[in-house]
């Protein structure tokens, strides 16, 4: 006891000479240079601790040293003021380096704050150099001791993980770390990493949903906004309209401009009524960033005082997201109180789901009441029930009795709307004097609601008097433009132009004319008319912005066209982590009608880009695009549906039909159509003159492979020794043309230069250097061919892991053949893994010591190569490589399962064979012939070999006719079955070439010349048995 007391009393006066000795350092560096201050008495050192403060003040003015001390506090806006000063004072640097590392110190001890202080210095460049990831590690000291620690992290934790060097694994276990600490951003990037397919995982939206949900939780308003958008169109979660609304307004309550935008939209359409809560929410929108908010205007037929939301509004500046359950009570009170308009605002929000259940018959009965109280707005919807059928049968008489009743009570919106209800009604009619007669009906309802002040009532009143006196209807349709109306703009546009939307060019217009066209068209695309913004959108071509900004807003109003270019300008900029929103556009674009839409569509959901698609639903899509039956195809998804049935891609390959959809395509103008044409047409007949012209005709309109084709790179033997330079020159004239547009052509300028026979070295030089720049962008077909040529290069000193790493950055650019290589690679362990920490196992005790043994190495690593190869060959498998789907059966074959049909292999199976490989149909077969529980599926294996010979695969027909010999599955056929072996035998299978030779020489209807012919045939072919055998004719 004695001595323990005695060590403690020793450990407290060391620690009380450290505190005394530090204070006096800090003391000394505070001092300026040569002159110092008197050292403080112990007792006062013992009262107050010493205050930390920085190098001393070397500047004149006091605005300089309160910059100077408030940034060694921790201010990171007085580092930055401070950050010219720093550099213009060098000779101090190695004072600041000292400070520096004391704080580092301070910080590994107990100091959070100084960890802080490091973290900003690294991040500023303020006696170190700049880093992100040093200045990340220092706060996260801080991070690691408690969890309030983690939300002083500095900002770009995607850019320290990626300075940091750190493999996937150890980024994977930071984030999750992070994350279970209440980061919501380290959530939110666990999430994208599992939506997107980074850090080595898979593209798993069910897995990346939770990790949002949390960031939400934590206050991230990104992962809000997301959650409502996939709630809200039911991707990995069921829809539901209510639960996005909630997560819209957090994130909105969170400062997030798109989520204050996606509220906005429930009051889109009824903006002349709803002025105040739309004006509102887009306001808050265009503060917190969302751009295409800010030119949101609305002009209500009513005042504010007598607004619906204006009165019932608990704050006006407030928080937007409380704004629909607010004072709801109070709006019930004020409808028992016989108020109309209190009684409208009450069936608005039971139909829109607001602050309880949707119901749509209380709904049309506080309308009704609204109505009776004189309210014209509840008489106006109780119309629109009955005309859309929302909780009641369509019944548009009894619809324009209500509308009838808002405009008795004088007002300009109910008698425009029942202008509408006559106007549809004229169209409607096929009797001309009923027609005339709703005709003018419409027009006197117009007149009325254009009295009452309701200015689009005006347009539409002048729109209908167009033909009958064109003067009058012009100069009321500029009046109409003039106060503001979208409507009334874009028709006197069309007057003075005489030309639709579609056809209208503003640069062709006169001088005169273009500034008035402009500024009209202006007004119409901020009062949300779709063809104005689709026109303007057209018009600014070269100003990206203001171009997208246009598309964006005539997209969302309903014209379609405008989600096709819209989708094109973010393609050419190159926005690959918008491809979900790409996608999107194209398939709004497509189910509008546009088939070049549709076949882009299609593509993108074949290749996987932005989203997953059924192989039937983009089949059915590209047979839209181009069905033969209609008036007008598409030359794109001609030329795919082609590609599909020449390979065989989804359904049974057909060359005949690939042939017509090929042709179809080149008629349509479409390049690589004349191409494949002629390609079709050469691969049968090589000596066809019309085929070679049909070639060099689509070379010349720009298609590569046509090109490469003639200048003889494909298919060598079509072109001579003097045309082949001829057309080398061409296809590097076309291919340097089509590289600065875009660079997926430079990987054609690539692979002309490596078969060049002029300059070899140069050539080959140039190749490599333009194919690496390319794989740099991620184009995977660059890194596919580079890695090819340099696998078959013969030198010694090959770069076996450059080559592996070009591979692999291919798969991560979801390139199917370049990750069926790298599961190859893995598979016969030829990529060297990453050493593991193997656990030593304890074997027994040996008095006080353990003997121990290390584990098995390289079964371990067999093992883990074996799980990385499955993995690509998945992948591989979805991005639609046949033959990786046969890998994976092969890994689930000897699972356990009832049926052939329930288990993963019979899925894999049949993919593989789906996708055009004789070689999976085969897979399948054998599948099929193996015993589950005593059973075999005969009929199936039978009808999957049989696809299989058609897919040109000498297994498969080989297969088939023994199948058929033997009477397996179906019926006996013998005769059959010896076609079935010598079209495998056509297909160089030198086993069946010796079958069918054997077959030939025995039996009463023998041909020893001809079996002799197959003997020589399956020699040729490999088998040495044959060579000896002969058939003699007795």
């Amino acid at each position: 006891m004695r001595k323990r007391f005695m060590w403690t009393s020793v450990w407290l006066l060391c620690l009380l000479w450290g505190g005394l000795a530090h204070a006096q350092v800090v003391d000394l560096i505070q001092l300026p240079a040569k002159k110092a201050k008197k050292a403080q008495p112990t007792t006062m050192a013992l009262k107050k601790k010493p205050v930390k403060k920085g190098p001393a003040c070397i500047h004149t003015d006091g605005v300089s040293c309160h910059f100077w001390t408030q940034c060694w506090a921790g201010s990171e806006a007085d580092c930055q003021r401070l950050l010219p000063m720093y550099k213009s004072f060098p000779h101090l640097r190695k004072e600041y380096k000292a400070y520096v590392t004391k704080l580092k110190t301070s910080c590994n001890k107990s100091s959070d704050k100084d960890c802080v202080t490091v973290s900003m210095l690294y991040r500023m460049g303020i006696g170190q150099p700049v880093s992100l990831s040093k200045a990340f590690g220092w706060s996260f000291i801080r991070c690691k001791r408690h969890d309030k620690g983690c939300k002083t992290l500095p900002k770009g934790l995607d850019k320290a993980l990626l300075e940091s060097g750190k493999d996937d694994s150890g980024k994977v276990k930071l984030l999750k770390m992070l994350c279970t600490k209440k980061l919501g951003y380290a959530c939110l990037l666990m999430g994208l990493a599992h939506e997107r397919g980074r850090y080595q995982s898979r593209t798993n939206l069910l897995k990346a949903i939770p990790y949002f949900k949390k960031a939400c939780l934590y206050k991230n308003s990104f992962s809000c906004h997301y959650i409502g958008a996939l709630s809200s169109e039911g991707l990995g979660m069921e829809q539901d309209e209510k639960v996005a609304r909630a997560h819209f307004a957090k994130a909105c309550m969170l400062k997030n401009g798109r989520s204050c935008l996606e509220l906005a939209k429930t009051f889109w359409g009824f903006t002349d009524r709803y002025c105040f809560p739309a004006r509102l929410l887009h306001k808050q929108a265009c503060e917190y960033g969302a751009k295409s908010a800010c030119a949101f205007t609305c002009r209500p037929s009513l005042d504010a005082k007598t607004d619906l939301f204006a009165k019932y509004q608990v704050k006006p500046g407030g928080p937007v997201g409380r704004l629909f359950l607010s004072s709801i009570i109070d709006v019930q009170h004020d409808c028992a109180g016989k108020k109309g308009r209190a009684c409208t605002l009450l069936g608005w929000l039971s139909r829109q789901q607001i602050g309880g259940t949707k119901d749509e018959s209380e709904a049309n009965r506080v309308f009704e009441q609204a109505c009776t109280l004189g309210d014209p707005e509840g008489c106006i919807l109780r119309g629109r029930s009955y005309r859309l059928g929302l909780g009641e049968k369509v019944a548009p008489e009894k619809a324009r009795e209500w509308f009838e009743k808002s405009c008795a009570l004088k007002d300009g919106f109910g008698c425009f709307v029942l202008g509408q209800w006559w106007a549809q009604k004229a169209k409607d009619e096929k009797d001309k004097a009923a027609q005339e007669k709703a005709h003018k009906k419409s027009e006197e309802v117009f007149s009325k609601a254009c009295k009452a002040g309701h200015v689009h009532a005006c347009s539409a009143l002048a729109a209908s008097m167009l033909k009958r006196a064109p003067k009058k209807a012009t100069s009321m349709l500029h009046s109409s433009c003039q106060k503001g109306d979208a409507l009334g703009c874009y028709l006197w546009v069309k007057r003075k132009t005489g030309v639709s939307h579609e056809a209208l060019v503003i640069s062709t217009l006169s001088s005169s004319l273009q500034p008035q066209v402009l500024s009209a068209l202006k007004v119409a695309c901020k009062g949300n008319e779709r063809r104005a913004c689709y026109v303007l959108g057209r018009h600014f071509k070269g100003q990206p912005e203001q171009q997208k900004y246009f598309f964006r807003r005539a997209c969302w109003w309903g014209e379609f066209k405008a989600c096709h270019f819209l989708a094109r300008t973010l393609e050419r900029e190159g926005q690959v982590h918008n491809e979900a929103e790409i996608r999107s556009l194209y398939q709004k674009a497509c189910r509008s009608g546009s088939k070049r839409s549709c076949s882009i569509y299609a593509k993108m959901c074949f290749h996987q880009q932005g989203g997953k698609c059924d192989a039937s639903s983009t089949h059915t899509l590209l047979e839209e695009g181009c069905s033969l039956k209609a008036k007008t195809q598409d030359a794109q998804s001609c030329f795919l549906l082609g590609e599909r049935l020449q390979k065989g891609l989804y359904t049974l390959p057909d060359q005949k039909k690939a042939q017509a959809y090929f042709s179809l395509a080149c008629k349509l103008g479409w390049s690589s159509g004349c191409g494949a044409l002629a390609l079709g047409q050469l691969r049968t007949n090589p000596k066809q003159s019309k085929a070679q012209v049909s070639l060099e005709k689509a070379c010349l309109k720009g298609d590569l492979r046509s090109c490469a084709v003639r200048a003889g790179f494909i298919l060598g033997d079509l072109t001579t020794t003097s045309e082949r330079k001829q057309w080398i020159e061409i296809f590097t004239k076309k291919s340097e043309a089509a590289c600065k547009r875009s660079p997926k052509a430079c990987v054609w300028k690539g692979v002309g230069l490596l078969q060049k026979n002029t300059a070899p070295k140069e050539g080959v030089e140039q190749a490599v250097e333009l194919l690496k720049k390319v794989c740099d962008l991620m184009v995977p077909e660059a890194c596919w061919q580079l890695a090819k040529y340099m696998d078959k290069q013969k030198d010694k000193k090959k770069k076996t892991t450059y080559i592996h790493n070009l591979y692999k950055r291919g798969c991560r650019a979801n390139d199917g053949p370049s990750c069926a290589h790298v599961a190859g690679l893995y598979h016969r362990q030829k990529i060297k893994l990453t050493p593991v920490k193997f656990s030593k196992i304890p074997l027994r005790r040996w008095g006080s010591r353990w003997r121990y043994r290390r584990r098995w190495r390289s079964g371990w690593d067999r093992i883990r190569s074996e799980k990385l190869a499955k993995k690509h060959f998945e992948k591989a498998c979805q991005l639609g490589h046949g033959d990786s789907c046969i890998g994976v059966g092969d890994v689930y074959r000897y699972e356990k399962a009832s049926t052939h049909k329930e288990s993963k292999a019979y899925r894999y199976y049949k993919k593989a064979c789906l996708m055009g490989s004789g070689k999976g149909c085969a897979s399948l077969g054998f599948f099929l012939r193996t015993p589950l529980d005593g059973k075999t599926a005969d009929k199936e294996a039978r009808e999957a070999f049989a696809l299989s010979c058609k897919l040109r695969d000498a297994v498969g027909c080989g297969k088939v006719g023994s199948l058929m010999e033997e009477g397996v599955g179906g019926q006996k056929q013998a005769s059959k079955a010896l076609a079935m072996f010598e079209q495998a035998c056509a297909l160089k299978s030198a086993n069946y070439c010796r079958l069918v030779a054997v077959r030939l020489s025995k039996g009463p209807k023998r041909d020893c010349a001809k079996a002799n012919a197959f003997f020589k045939k399956a020699c040729a072919l490999g088998s040495w048995t044959s060579c000896s055998q002969k058939c003699v004719e007795k």
